[in-house]
């Protein structure tokens, strides 16, 4: 296969997972709407990206601003993560309120180790979770997470079709606001803003 062949097939690969990731949206939307009982968010057992078991106790920050990716994500994660990091720069001190977190869909690739390199190239606050397929699978099913494996015939490994939503979870772990790919940093920091200063 030439270069230019394999170049091809990278970029529809690329191109199919967002198309999936976004389907995934509004699949996801379609089945929770703001304002109902069946919303996310809840408690969790994962293991840190320094190899420490933790749950969502271990953070004194009463909110949590959380995304759910894997490692070598091309075409969303890098993104999603960089708009997490300006808007916790754009808070300023706000933010200390806030822990932010990403946590895997691809546990058999993003070991501790890796999420920590990973994580520490947006900024050294975002916290990596990883664990058990079984510990993820509860956290991703508390957060109504669409994950799934896709083969990738190019380079013969894979990649993962995922959601692609931001949570806040609020001091009750549950759901205070819900950002898509969509959402600017901009518009993302003054919602958030207003959430934080608004509590009595």
């Amino acid at each position: 296969m030439s270069n230019k062949e394999q170049k091809a097939g990278s970029l529809f690969v690329v191109g199919l997972i967002v198309l999936m990731c976004l389907m995934a949206g509004v699949m996801w939307m379609q089945k929770t709407e703001p304002g109902g009982t069946d919303m996310a968010g809840g408690p969790f057992t994962l293991i840190d990206h320094n190899g420490k078991a933790v749950t969502d106790a271990s953070y004194k920050a009463p909110y949590k601003l959380v995304f759910f990716g894997f490692t070598s994500c091309e075409a969303i994660c890098p993104g999603e993560l960089k708009k997490m990091a300006l808007v916790l720069e754009a808070l300023g001190p706000l933010a200390d309120d806030i822990q932010p977190l990403f946590i895997t869909v691809d546990p058999d690739t993003d070991t501790p180790e890796t999420m920590k390199n990973y994580v520490e190239m947006f900024n050294p606050r975002i916290v990596g979770l990883t664990g058990t397929s079984e510990q993820l699978r509860t956290v991703h099913e508390e957060y109504k997470v669409y994950s799934a494996k896709v083969e990738n015939k190019v380079s013969g490994g894979h990649t993962m079709d995922h959601s692609s939503y931001t949570y806040l979870i609020g001091p009750d772990n549950k759901l205070t606001a819900l950002f898509n790919m969509q959402t600017g940093p901009q518009e993302m920091t003054d919602e958030i803003k207003k959430i934080l200063e608004s509590r009595s």
